[in-house]
């Protein structure tokens, strides 16, 4: 459904059903072939206004499309639980949230940087998807800790 966003959004290259096509072969995790559609010819930006993502493609996602899945909406319902538990769960996403669908190249990163509060909210909550990402958390000028992505894992930022 991101990618599906992403695409819609893409002016270069457009992979016209290719993000419809998940393959849902059986498979304990449920991720077979999931790997294969974070990867291709997309048109990936080389890089941030402000210098800290590099090749990337971004979206805002302020409703979603009507062919949701049952299993993706009561998904995401959950996730938005966390970042508005008081907010409607009739719409999603849930009125008051912004939703950003950042979309890494497998050469992609965020460099280290501060998120603008005003721009970004209290709340971060981050899900991860495709390859394993390195998260590098840092308070300050203190050294900094990894914490490990593997696809399909959320994190909370507040």
């Amino acid at each position: 459904m991101a990618l599906w966003k992403l695409d819609r959004a893409d002016s270069s290259r457009r992979r016209k059903g290719r993000a419809r096509a998940i393959a849902h072969e059986e498979h304990p995790d449920g991720l077979e072939g999931l790997q294969d559609l974070f990867t291709g010819e997309y048109g990936f930006e080389t890089g941030h206004y402000d210098s800290v993502i590099h090749d990337y493609r971004e979206t805002l996602m302020s409703s979603l499309p009507q062919s949701v899945s049952p299993g993706l909406s009561s998904s995401l319902t959950r996730l938005y639980a966390l970042v508005a538990p008081s907010a409607s769960q009739s719409s999603l996403p849930p009125a008051g949230t912004l939703t950003h669908l950042l979309h890494l190249a497998p050469s992609g990163q965020i460099l280290p940087h501060v998120d603008n509060l005003e721009a970004s909210g209290r709340l971060i909550l981050g899900l991860s998807l495709g390859a394993e990402r390195i998260l590098r958390l840092q308070k300050g000028l203190e050294e900094g800790w990894d914490v490990r992505l593997p696809s399909g894992s959320v994190y909370v930022q507040k």
